[in-house]
């Protein structure tokens, strides 16, 4: 839900598993109305007068929340969350550096472990691993950036549909046998009753490993055997070239102002970052960790592979799902996925279908 101030407006999806709907009905309202009509307080002088807070901005997410005059309406990200996948290391584990791999490599290490995947909901798992295939190909990460401002309605494009046959190839050589149909909740069982050895999914997902969640354990899941990886070729499915969640209201007063400011110095400290990603998973990649944070990330596991795992070289797309049009995402993508598992789609006729379903949706 939303909550409404006199001083700011925020959105509470912060932790949000998968796809948020309302937090990005949310950032395209504040990127198509308060910012363009002037309802936000301009933030530059103050960020830029504020070492602690302006040297820990997304230098992508600082320009997102900028103006054509480069004025900041929107309080930029400060952390990311990358998405990447899960591994039990008792089914499957290799030696090398995964991210480091290429796709085809870690297809090949991979042998014919399952990965759990679902096509019945928005498809996540599998639009997951759409979304890392695509950007494995040439002009692919490029091609994903450009449904951020304008969503992307012709899939007729090399990159696509050379990774949707890639897709369909791991659907019909290692897709848990319960893929078909699945919702999410079915390949998260899937991969936590040791019928899978893979899942992709956020870092919020830690959660479930952890002990006291063992009642959705079966099979001899252990969850202290779970990795984490992101994906082949480094790349992390984040959307750095976004808003974030605070703005201060133009018509505040001084006082209401100066509060609000106070607030944000708060959200963006250290300490309140860092609490932050212990939580929720992430990185802050310009921000100097503290020993105490290290040593507490290192206590789960998989928080901390995501973070080695996330350099100055890693890629960061957004999601497949988050630059077509929302109705083609939510309730068109994943009805094909089970064509393309058997055979009788070819990844030419998914890419002309999403084609016409996404004009199909712009012309509405």
């Amino acid at each position: 839900m939303f909550f409404v101030a006199s001083t700011l407006i925020f959105c509470t999806f912060r932790s949000g598993s998968r796809s948020c709907g309302l937090c990005h009905d949310y950032k395209t309202l504040s990127k198509n109305v308060v910012i363009p009509n002037g309802l936000a307080y301009d933030l530059t002088d103050w960020i830029d007068s504020t070492p602690a807070i302006k040297d820990v901005l997304i230098d992508d997410s600082r320009e997102y929340c900028s103006n054509e005059d480069g004025r900041v309406m929107v309080m930029p990200l400060a952390t990311v969350r990358p998405i990447g996948f899960f591994y039990n290391s008792a089914m499957w584990s290799t030696d090398a550096d995964i991210s480091a791999m290429s796709m085809d490599e870690f297809v090949s290490a991979l042998g014919d472990q399952k990965i759990a995947f679902s096509t019945a909901e928005n498809g996540w798992v599998s639009a997951l691993f759409l979304t890392a295939l695509v950007a494995e190909e040439d002009g692919g990460v490029e091609w994903l950036k450009s449904g951020i401002e304008t969503k992307i309605t012709d899939f007729n494009q090399p990159c696509f549909i050379n990774a949707v046959a890639k897709l369909q190839n791991l659907l019909q050589n290692n897709a848990a046998s319960n893929s078909v149909g699945a919702a999410y909740a079915d390949a998260a069982n899937a991969f936590m009753s040791e019928q899978a050895a893979i899942i992709a999914n956020g870092p919020w997902m830690s959660s479930d490993f952890e002990s006291s969640n063992s009642d959705k354990w079966s099979n001899g899941f252990d969850g202290a055997k779970v990795r984490a990886s992101l994906f082949p070729g480094d790349v992390g499915i984040a959307d750095t070239a976004s808003l974030g969640e605070w703005w201060i209201s133009a018509s505040a007063s001084e006082d209401e102002i100066a509060l609000a400011k106070a607030f944000l110095e708060f959200i963006y400290s250290p300490a309140e970052l860092e609490a932050y990603m212990l939580a929720e998973g992430g990185d802050a990649p310009k921000l100097t960790y503290s020993d105490d944070f290290k040593a507490k990330q290192g206590e789960t596991q998989v928080l901390a592979d995501l973070a080695a795992d996330t350099t100055t070289d890693t890629v960061f797309v957004p999601r497949i799902l988050d630059v077509i049009p929302a109705s083609v995402a939510n309730t068109e993508f994943g009805k094909l996925l089970p064509s393309l598992a058997d055979g009788t789609c070819t990844p030419e006729q998914f890419a002309q279908w999403m084609s016409d379903k996404a004009a199909e949706a712009s012309a509405e």
